[in-house]
This record gives C-alpha cells, sequence and structure tokens, in this order.
C-alpha cells in the first residue's frame, strides 16, 4: 500500500511538472490592456491579472524584506499610509498607460 501511495504522489509530482506554467511568466502592456478590456467586472478587473500583480507585489514585497534584512539599498520605498494591492495597482497603471497613449 505504501508503495503505491509513493507512486501516486511520484506521479502527481512528475504530471504538475510538467504542466505547471513557468515561475517567470510575464505579461505585456498588450496582454494587460487585452485583459482588462475583456473583463466581465470591469471595477475588479481580470481575475488573470489580479493574481498576476498579487505575484508582482508577493515578489517585491519579499526581494525588499531580503535587501532590508541585508542593510542594502530596497527596490522601492512604499509610504506607510499606502497599502499596494491588485486594486490600486491596476489603478496606478491605467493612470500611467493613459499618460502614455492620449
Amino acid at each position: 500500500m505504501t508503495k503505491t501511495i509513493l507512486s501516486s504522489a511520484c506521479l502527481l509530482v512528475c504530471l504538475l511538472a510538467v504542466t505547471t506554467p513557468s515561475f517567470g511568466a510575464e505579461m505585456s502592456v498588450m496582454q494587460y490592456m487585452e485583459l482588462e478590456d475583456a473583463a466581465v467586472n470591469k471595477d475588479t478587473g481580470s481575475p488573470v491579472v489580479n493574481v498576476y500583480l498579487m505575484g508582482v507585489l508577493d515578489s517585491y514585497g519579499i526581494a525588499n524584506a531580503m535587501l532590508r534584512d541585508r542593510k542594502q539599498q530596497q527596490l522601492y520605498c512604499q509610504p506607510d499610509n499606502l497599502a499596494l494591492g491588485p486594486m490600486n495597482l491596476r489603478q496606478l497603471i491605467n493612470d500611467g498607460l493613459k499618460k502614455i497613449v492620449n
């Protein structure tokens, strides 16, 4: 029975490794705009963009924490009164895109 469980677990890990997208995935501005335009709920935006932005925010947060622990210069200084999340990060991106496009 233990051998069956181990075989099943090994198969699951192999399947996940083959089917999971790359952790280095990136999103172009065009992809971002297409996903946002196609979003059903314009207030919350695209769920795909939300997940992507959360990953970006988490990654920068982890990188900053590591740099802070090493007493090195951080990538950015987030103001204490600004809680960054996908909604307000999306707004910052959209505001920046409007300036570029117009």
